[in-house]
C-alpha cells in the first residue's frame, strides 16, 4: 500500500520499504515544500547529473542508475511546483529508483510515484514499490498495452481475412 504526503493534510510518512527495522526514508510536507530525509540502511535515490531526483521511466533497470549519497532531497516540490526532480509531469506516474543496504548486500528497487503541483506544497504519492531481495538488478514495470490495442488488431486481422475471401473466384 502506498501513501500521500502534501496538501491533503498528511505532513509526514515514514517509509519502511522492507518492513524490517526502522524507516529507510521519511517524506515530509512543511511550509510550502515536500522533501525526503534519509533514515536507515544507507538509502539512496537514482539521480541525474545535477543530483536531481530522476524519473527512470517504464522498463528501466535500476542497478545501473547513478545514486545520490545520503537519500536527502530537501525540496522535491517547492511552493507547489516540481523543483529538484527531472522527467516528472504533474499528476502522472513516474518511477523512482532506489538502493538500500539492510544487511551485507545492497538491494535495488523502484517506486511508482505521482508528484502533483498544487498550493501550498502540492503532493507526493507513493503508489506502489518493489525491490529485489537478492542484490540483483530489478526493472521498473513496462509500458502497459492499451486495453483496446489487442482487440483492434484482432478486428483488423478479421477484416483482412474477409477481404481475401471476397477476392477469391466464386464457383458458378
Amino acid at each position: 500500500a502506498g501513501a500521500t504526503v502534501g496538501d491533503d493534510g498528511v505532513s509526514s510518512f515514514a517509509w519502511n520499504i522492507d518492513g524490517a527495522g526502522g524507516a529507510e526514508i521519511t517524506l515530509e510536507s512543511s511550509s510550502g515544500y515536500i522533501g525526503m530525509y534519509a533514515g536507515a540502511n544507507g538509502f539512496d535515490l537514482a539521480v541525474n547529473g545535477d543530483n536531481d531526483l530522476l524519473n527512470l521511466g517504464a522498463g528501466a533497470y535500476v542497478k545501473g542508475a547513478t545514486f545520490n549519497d545520503g537519500g536527502f532531497f530537501p525540496a522535491i516540490l517547492r511552493s507547489g511546483a516540481i523543483d529538484t526532480a527531472t522527467g516528472f509531469t504533474s499528476g502522472e506516474s513516474g518511477y523512482l529508483g532506489f538502493q538500500f543496504t539492510p544487511g551485507a548486500t545492497t538491494l535495488y528497487g523502484w517506486a511508482e510515484v505521482v508528484l502533483t503541483e498544487g498550493s501550498p506544497a502540492g503532493s507526493f504519492e507513493i503508489v506502489q514499490w518493489a525491490y529485489e531481495d537478492t542484490g540483483l538488478d530489478i526493472q521498473t514495470p513496462g509500458v502497459p498495452e492499451p486495453a483496446g490495442a489487442a482487440t483492434g488488431l484482432g478486428l483488423l486481422a478479421l477484416g483482412a481475412a474477409g477481404v481475401r475471401r471476397m477476392r477469391r473466384p466464386q464457383a458458378a
